[in-house]
């Protein structure tokens, strides 16, 4: 808008700038100039302009004549036109008319149209004169074409058209998704809506699914997943005991669900759920190191620093899993060994505060002491 306004401004400014131009209205003046010298007619031009007048005249009345002769035709062509173009009706002679005394129609059409009704035998006194017989004959006749003629003309004008025939092969019905299909569009659907904190919507959503399609796996890792956020964790375990008891299940739900038994302060249930299977550690390095934390809350040492182990073979670059090792080395009493993976792990980066801080205190403690 301050663009326009602008544009608007500049405008205004260069009429303004403009000189006014002057308007000539002298041309407005109808009456002669004071100037204008007196102009004498002349008579002998009088004559001239009666003859002038007089064979305009006659050559107006001999142009109207032939107009209206030029205009005369064209209408009776148009007439012959329009004629030619209208079809030709044919009277119909009318049919001689049968008195209602006789009723002679009504008793010979029945016998005609019904070939099998008997005709009842009259007397010589009572029978129509042969021309009023042959005249009834042939009304009969006709009467009895006429539903003939009818369906006659109605079959002619019902044109039959072939029946279109449809191909099945090019309207093609969408097939069903299968349930891995569904399980993704639904997972994209609620990922979607949770981006945008619409945790119910997505909850409904994934629930729904999962009513249908329990084998919705992704599905269920999500919904697994949102109602640990939400910090719901009995709803995450109850959801878990569900699928359980239809045999579904995954790794990666079993690490969710372990998860917030270990939040929920449940940490003996949580390293029971993840014992109980072993997957690939390369593939499921966080199903391990849930198993690891667990452990240690459980103050099961010995399971925890021998996972930590486990955990830095495949990744040596973890200073969060040295200050694992050197906890669960530590409360073993293996003074130099959790010394040397206090060390470590303060030689890496992505280490908080809090446990850089609690390292070098151990450290300092551990100095003079040597493990067992």
């Amino acid at each position: 808008m301050s663009l326009v306004n602008e544009m608007l401004n500049d405008l205004d400014d260069r009429r303004k700038k403009q000189p006014a131009e002057a308007v000539d209205v002298s041309w407005l003046a109808t009456g002669p100039s004071a100037n204008a010298p007196e102009k004498k007619v002349q008579l002998w031009l009088l004559p001239a302009i009666v003859v002038v007048a007089a064979f305009i005249f006659v050559f107006w009345q001999y142009v109207r004549n032939d107009l209206a002769v030029v205009a005369q035709e064209t209408s009776v062509e148009k007439a012959e036109v329009i004629t030619a173009e209208k079809p030709i009706i044919t009277p119909v002679p009318e049919q001689p008319k049968v008195v209602a005394s006789e009723k002679q129609p009504v008793v010979v059409v029945q016998p005609v149209v019904t070939a099998q009704t008997e005709q009842p035998v009259k007397p010589e006194s009572e029978k129509p004169e042969p021309e009023k017989q042959e005249q009834v004959t042939n009304k009969a006749a006709v009467v009895q074409a006429a539903p003939d003629v009818e369906k006659t003309v109605a079959k002619a004008t019902t044109v039959s058209k072939p029946a279109a025939k449809v191909t099945t092969s090019a309207v093609k019905k969408p097939l069903p998704l299968t349930p891995a299909q569904q399980d993704q569009r639904v997972f994209l659907s609620a990922q979607s809506l949770i981006r945008k904190a619409k945790y119910a919507e997505a909850e409904a959503e994934l629930n729904a699914l999962l009513d249908r399609e329990p084998r919705a796996i992704k599905s269920a890792e999500l919904l697994a997943s949102l109602l640990l956020s939400l910090q719901r964790y009995a709803a995450v375990d109850s959801l878990y005991q569900r699928l359980a008891s239809q045999k579904i299940g995954s790794y990666d739900l079993q690490a969710i669900v372990a998860r917030s038994y270990l939040m929920a302060g449940r940490a003996a249930q949580a390293v029971s759920l993840l014992s109980a299977s072993e997957p690939s550690l390369a593939d499921h390095p966080a199903y391990y190191e849930i198993l690891a934390l667990a452990a240690q809350r459980d103050r099961q040492y010995a399971l925890s620093a021998q996972t930590y182990q486990r955990l830095l073979r495949t990744n040596a670059n973890r200073g969060d899993w040295w200050m694992g090792l050197a906890i669960g080395l530590d409360q073993q009493q293996q003074y130099a060994s959790a010394s040397n993976a206090y060390r470590r792990a303060l030689q890496l980066a992505g280490l908080s505060d809090t446990l850089r801080a609690y390292a070098e205190q151990r450290l300092t403690a551990l100095a003079g002491k040597h493990s067992t």
